[in-house]
């Protein structure tokens, strides 16, 4: 009985933090600690990343409160990451939030983190944020700094996401949709390659 309770125990801490992300009792879980020190961590990239190449843990964001932080940091060593390049310039009908919402609510509990840089203007993050929460989408909301991540990228087009695998080499890079639902099952399923990695984009605003 002893042996059962703890089993049952351990089975709900794990999702607990899937679920919720980084605490800082998760990091003994495979969770990497947040870097926010502008001396360890970096923009500095060498040329646009290609699928199948692993995200630098060099690759920074501005979080909530202006610190710098490794993007990895928001997801844990067995996670999936979704990130998502959205902007309040863009349309709320070229948004579709709706369809990023069902996405959301299909894989948040699939051991998949999501992080939401915001493209446009850091004054814009906070409008972003509440465009988000209105939409029922209640992960992270990020900047980057002078467009270093979106170069860094090659986010030519907004809404844009990249999908990277549990080790964070990017797998997907594209618009929300089918093709995005088939890149991240192939994903999580472990499967060697991914259906349609880089679809054409056939809509979308571009990058502020």
């Amino acid at each position: 009985v002893r042996g059962e309770t703890m089993t049952t125990k351990g089975f709900y801490y794990f999702v607990f933090v899937v679920s919720c992300g980084l605490s800082a009792v998760g990091y003994g879980q495979g969770f990497l600690p947040p870097k926010e020190s502008s001396a360890t961590v970096t923009t500095e990239v060498h040329g646009p990343l290609q699928i199948g190449e692993k995200v630098p843990e060099s690759f920074a964001v501005l979080n909530e409160n202006g610190k710098r932080r490794a993007l990895l940091t928001y997801k844990s060593a067995v996670e999936v990451m979704l990130v998502g390049f959205l902007s309040t310039n863009c349309p709320e009908k070229d948004m579709r939030w709706h369809e990023i919402t069902h996405f959301y609510d299909d894989y948040k509990g699939w051991g998949v983190s999501f992080v939401a840089v915001n493209a446009g203007l850091p004054a814009s993050r906070e409008e972003l944020a509440k465009q988000m929460k209105k939409a029922g989408l209640t992960f992270s909301v990020v900047d980057e700094e002078d467009h270093s991540l979106t170069t860094a990228l090659k986010i030519e087009s907004i809404p844009e996401f990249l999908i990277l695998d549990e080790e964070g080499y990017l797998r997907y890079r594209g618009p929300m949709g089918k093709e995005a639902r088939g890149a991240i099952e192939a994903i999580i399923g472990h499967m060697v390659s991914v259906p349609d990695p880089e679809p054409t984009r056939t809509s979308g605003c571009p990058v502020p």
